[in-house]
């Protein structure tokens, strides 16, 4: 090292740190198997949409959702109720 520059004594230090970080790093993560975050456990499978491919508007209707909207607007939405209102 007596023969050395100082730029290559600079580039010497530099590598010897830029090894030693990696080791480290090498280390902590493959070695110890260090983790920030736990390991969850797998998520469930998706359920099937109600409505199959039609979505929540398109959806199909049956007797129970005309009597909702025939009770909606007969008795939320008449004319009395929405001078009262």
């Amino acid at each position: 090292m007596a023969n050395m520059t100082d730029c290559e004594y600079y580039l010497v230090c530099f590598l010897l740190l830029l090894l030693s970080s990696l080791l480290f790093h090498f280390i902590i993560n493959k070695l110890l198997k260090l983790t920030t975050h736990p390991k969850l456990p797998p998520s469930p499978p998706a359920l099937p949409a109600p409505f199959g491919t039609s979505g929540f508007f398109k959806a199909p209707y049956g007797n129970d959702w005309r009597f909702i909207k025939k009770l909606c607007m007969t008795e939320l939405l008449s004319t009395g109720q929405l001078e009262r209102s």
